[in-house]
């Protein structure tokens, strides 16, 4: 059953939506079928008192047998999640589409597959355009060998100071949602999951985002954007700097700040008091590390440009993640 498991796409929607039936047609068996195994064992109970008491022992091992019937079916849900994380071990996949078949999640990765599908069709449309423009440029502008020479040294400035060959973004349920919005990029990756903090990032992030840089032979941008779920800035502070005199002491770490909430909705759990205080103790905490900057995505990107999406407070429109990832990229790259 792993096995198969393993070879299931936990990106496509169609698989995720598959996995979520199946659990959430287990839960009802899991209520279900007990209650009936139960009334069965009081009916049986029942007849025994009025008819024949010397059908006791009888009634013990039907009473038995339905009662352990019934807790198998009861804990089977309990036993197939215990097996799916021991499965993490094996393989990461397996765990993953099993705990990660949500509705929330089937949700977002429609939306992602349409945005995917969107900008590849843009893409297309773009690559058309470019190649025309490019033909049209060749043919229509010359330039003398000075101006070339000082073109040519101004690109090589840019490349030396803002390009890498891989950008790996970090994070919460709102890099999930910058993921969803911004759509597939050439060289771009995300590692997000919903809900999550400075746990997953240790136990389960890293290694993905390791996994990642085997491919990069030169160096490589991290952004990190965690810490809404549980600012827990110390740990996340001693564990930046250990990876960057360890793992990513070739790359760069940009840690991005957490993002304000805008009103109030669905989040209680922080304050904008207690995300400024985060970001400040991040800020100084990382000062001293020369391969770790710190991204303004508080003050910097503008806390009136942050517009939330319904009525969760911390969740952005998808015209702000577009917005805060030119941002990042634009500014954040040093």
């Amino acid at each position: 059953m792993l096995s198969s498991l393993a070879l299931i796409d936990c990106n496509y929607y169609g698989n995720v939506e598959v996995i979520y039936t199946i659990k959430n047609v287990l839960s009802f068996i899991r209520i279900f079928i007990p209650i009936i195994l139960i009334v069965m064992c009081m009916i049986d109970v029942l007849k025994t008192v009025l008819s024949d008491l010397s059908k006791e022992n009888k009634l013990v091992q039907k009473l038995t047998k339905k009662l352990l019937a019934a807790s198998i079916i009861f804990l089977l849900p309990s036993i197939i999640d215990v097996i799916m994380q021991i499965s993490n071990g094996i393989n990461l996949t397996t765990d993953t589409c099993w705990t990660e078949a949500t509705k929330e999640n089937i949700e977002i990765l429609k939306a992602k597959a349409i945005e995917e599908a969107k900008a590849k069709s843009e893409n297309d449309k773009n690559n058309i355009n470019e190649q025309n423009k490019s033909q049209k440029s060749n043919s229509d502008i010359k330039y003398t060998d000075k101006e070339k020479k000082n073109k040519d040294n101004d690109n090589s400035t840019n490349n030396t100071k803002k390009t890498a060959e891989a950008y790996i973004f970090v994070g919460d349920s709102r890099t999930v949602g910058m993921d969803t919005a911004v759509g597939k990029k050439d060289k771009v990756k995300f590692i997000a999951k919903i809900g999550e903090g400075y746990n997953w990032f240790e136990n389960t992030a890293i290694s993905a985002v390791n996994k990642e840089l085997k491919s990069v032979s030169g160096s490589a941008y991290i952004f990190i954007n965690l810490g809404v779920n549980d600012l827990a800035a110390d740990s996340y502070i001693s564990k930046y700097k250990s990876l960057a005199t360890s793992d990513w002491k070739k790359h760069k770490i940009v840690i991005v700040a957490v993002g304000p909430k805008v009103g109030n909705g669905c989040y209680n759990n922080v304050s904008n008091a207690q995300i400024e205080n985060f970001n400040s103790k991040i800020k100084n905490g990382i000062s001293s590390m020369s391969n770790i900057s710190y991204c303004d995505a508080y003050d910097g990107f503008g806390k009136k440009n942050y517009k939330v999406s319904g009525s969760c407070e911390i969740h952005y429109t998808s015209d702000t993640y577009i917005k805060l990832y030119n941002y990042i990229m634009d500014n954040c790259r040093t």
